[in-house]
């Protein structure tokens, strides 16, 4: 063929950086198990009108994101991935991605309600997606999320009906042919349902070529699940059944009930699977795994790092016993020195070492990264808030004294100007957090970068500039002989509240203009 699982990403799509090290380039085969370490983030994928939209080979080059992990050690879903591979088959083919999907699938497969783009009359029957919301009195309504004009064709808006799709089954299910002609080669849907990528054989999720693939109980299934404001689908396989199914829900409730429908269809069809008794193995030394575990799959070089910061992406680990860990309120025992079980449903995770030192954890569906406890969101949310209720405090006392000796006529115009510069630098990062949560409540990331956010960053960057000056107005202010010494351990506090606050923006990307 023309391109092969082993071609490196960077010979195939020329001006596309993917600099990592170059002794482990990412390959293809990167792409489709997402094993890339492509960093992730929302920002850009989406434009806000149709003729906003960006050419496919132009977007892989302005806002593809860093690889921040190392190639082909780690399960992180990639939407960028998965657009540069629809890059490859764009070059490759000399044709337009969008083009080569409808003449090599959807007209063969008679897709007539299918296809990437936006065509004419399939608009009119576009389903709405409709977002939950609650108002300020808790009751909930439905937001319609309109039209998606995405950026990333290879990775999202594909738009198709339960008809189409169960002929794109049927294909599948039949080894690669429809009605009698051949669209894909045996082999090459006997290669996707392979595994090709697993930190461990005993995991129940491991990874194929785009599928995903379940396996427990010597049974199987191969899967890809779908999600975005206001939609959620699920396209499940049962191979060695030849039975499959597709689900599609325009709101967010979909979420829970297409892994509801996957867990019931699989007792249904799967009667004939031998559950055996778990075999724990005793295993010392638990402790080396307790910690805390965060979520790689969040933007890790970019400021949507902050999902981090205000996200659920923690896991904790614990030692409940001798032979129990517990994790995210669930207890594990082991099966292997670094592979264990839950207790009461079928989960398994695996820990991950370097050197001999647990790293990792992952679930084969998702990967968390063992952080030290000074890396803790928990812990930089709360030096956050003590920080900016200081500051706070501060301003208001500052504020409050101020106007009382303006209008007694008590100003002294050296010691006020150093205090000026002082809660300058804290007004600038209250205006950070202002700006933040008006950007948390009226936008979604996705479309370019808010302008909310643009001000929030504005005011983190002028927080970051008058810094300099308040450490000098600070110096002068500790020197005076006619301030009180209360005084001066009251602005001290403030500037560690400034300095604590900084610290934390600076570690998350939220200082500066870095949106591409």
């Amino acid at each position: 063929g023309l391109v092969s699982l082993k071609d490196t990403v960077e010979r195939l799509l020329p001006g596309v950086d993917l600099d990592y090290d170059p002794a482990r380039p990412v390959l293809v085969e990167h792409l489709l198990t997402h094993t890339s370490g492509l960093d992730d983030r929302m920002t850009y994928m989406e434009s806000s009108t149709k003729e906003g939209i960006v050419p496919l080979q132009e977007f892989d080059r302005k806002y593809l994101p860093a690889v921040v992990w190392e190639p082909g050690r780690f399960f992180n879903y990639s939407n960028y991935g998965l657009n540069l591979l629809a890059e490859v088959v764009q070059q490759v083919s000399r044709r337009a991605f969008a083009d080569v999907v409808r003449d090599r699938l959807l007209i063969p497969l008679d897709m007539d309600r299918s296809g990437i783009g936006y065509p004419p009359d399939l608009m009119p029957d576009l389903m709405h997606r409709y977002h939950l919301k609650a108002d300020d009195n808790d009751s909930i309504f439905t937001e319609d999320q309109g039209v998606k004009w995405t950026n990333t064709p290879g990775a999202n808006g594909f738009k198709t009906t339960a008809g189409d799709m169960a002929r794109f089954i049927r294909m599948y299910l039949d080894s690669g042919r429809y009605q009698g002609q051949r669209i894909l080669r045996q082999e090459t849907v006997v290669d996707a349902w392979r595994t090709h990528f697993s930190p461990d054989t005993g995991l129940y999720y491991q990874q194929g070529l785009g599928w995903r693939i379940l396996q427990k109980h010597g049974k199987r299934i191969v899967f890809h699940d779908g999600d975005d404001r206001g939609t959620e689908s699920s396209l499940v396989l049962f191979p060695d059944k030849g039975f499959g199914y597709f689900t599609a829900f325009n709101d967010q409730v979909g979420a829970s009930a297409k892994r509801a429908i996957r867990d019931a269809l699989w007792e249904l069809v799967h009667t004939d699977q031998v559950v055996r008794p778990k075999q724990f193995v005793h295993t010392s030394g638990l402790d080396r795994f307790t910690g805390v575990y965060l979520y790689m799959n969040d933007g890790q070089a970019s400021f949507e790092k902050l999902t981090a910061l205000l996200g659920d992406v923690r896991l904790e680990v614990v030692q409940l016993n001798d032979s129990t860990l517990g994790i995210d309120d669930r207890r594990y025992r082991a099966l292997a020195p670094l592979l264990f079980e839950e207790l009461e449903i079928n989960s398994r995770v695996r820990f991950l070492e370097d050197d001999g030192r647990v790293t990792h954890l992952t679930f084969g569906s998702s990967t968390y990264r063992k952080v030290p406890a000074w890396k803790d969101p928990q812990w930089h949310q709360l030096a956050l808030a003590a920080s900016i209720l200081i500051i706070i405090a501060a301003f208001l006392g500052w504020t409050l004294m101020g106007l009382t000796r303006i209008i007694r006529g008590r100003v002294r115009r050296p010691a006020w100007s150093h205090r000026a510069w002082i809660m300058a630098d804290g007004t600038a990062i209250l205006l950070f957090v202002v700006f933040l949560f008006i950007t948390s409540r009226t936008t979604m990331l996705g479309k370019e970068v808010p302008t909310m956010l643009v001000a929030a960053l504005t005011a983190s960057l002028l927080a970051a500039v008058l810094f300099p000056l308040n450490l000098w107005a600070y110096s002068k202010l500790v020197r005076a002989e006619d301030v009180k010494k209360l005084v001066k351990w009251g602005y001290g506090l403030l500037v560690l509240a400034i300095t604590i606050v900084l610290a934390i923006l600076a570690a998350y990307h939220l200082i500066g203009y870095d949106f591409v």
